[in-house]
């Protein structure tokens, strides 16, 4: 990892005494170093878990347009299991009861982005967990999501996580149900994409 020039140390020192709370800390972060995929691991975790169950975290990482950056980590290392396990994670507890953030999440292409998570790691439990808990966020209580999603592909793709080497994991196996759920919920054109992939059949 290259050295860090004093230009951004200074500006982190300041911040700093100027008292930056949590949120915008990690929005931060995530500005100043947008090519390190640790360090957007890192503010994808750390704003999973502040935003979780916390309607004034998941408010200041609004006005921050969190999704948006949430979104280009996700496009910017698509083959880095971390960000994309953490990145999703993020949408989901962003979008958890929060309207406001599931609208920011798909007008950043989140819904594309969470398709291609699922496409890109059908083999690797903790990033299917998280992509199919990002839907059901997105999707269980919000009708434009369900259609926006359907139409970019996550009933197919969620049907392949559950068909493949995810089948024996209970974690992923439980969220994936509840998203195909979600995702039928109310919507005739997803409950027929689910029967056509034979999400139906994995369900049983």
């Amino acid at each position: 990892m290259g050295a860090v020039n004093g230009s951004v140390l200074d500006g982190q020192r300041v911040r700093a005494k100027e008292g930056m709370s949590g949120c915008p800390a990690v929005m931060n972060a995530m500005m100043l170093f947008p090519e390190s995929g640790g360090v957007q691991f890192a503010c994808c975790y750390a704003m999973a878990n502040l935003a979780g169950e916390c309607r004034e975290n998941q408010l200041l990482f609004h006005a921050g347009n969190a999704a948006q950056a949430v979104s280009r980590a996700l496009d910017k290392f698509p083959s880095d299991p971390n960000v994309q396990e953490w990145g999703t994670r993020a949408f989901a507890d962003l979008a958890n009861d929060c309207h406001e953030n599931q609208m920011a999440v798909m007008d950043a292409a989140g819904c594309s982005a969470l398709i291609q998570t699922l496409a890109t790691f059908p083999n690797v439990p903790a990033v299917q967990f998280a992509a199919c808990y990002a839907i059901v966020n997105l999707a269980s209580n919000n009708a434009h999501a369900r259609k926006k999603l359907g139409d970019a592909g996550a009933c197919r793709h969620i049907e392949k996580g559950m068909s493949g080497p995810c089948a024996v994991d209970p974690n992923v196996l439980e969220w994936a149900c509840r998203a195909l759920g979600d995702l039928a919920n109310e919507n005739e054109e997803n409950q027929t994409k689910i029967r056509m992939t034979g999400g139906c059949r994995q369900v049983v």
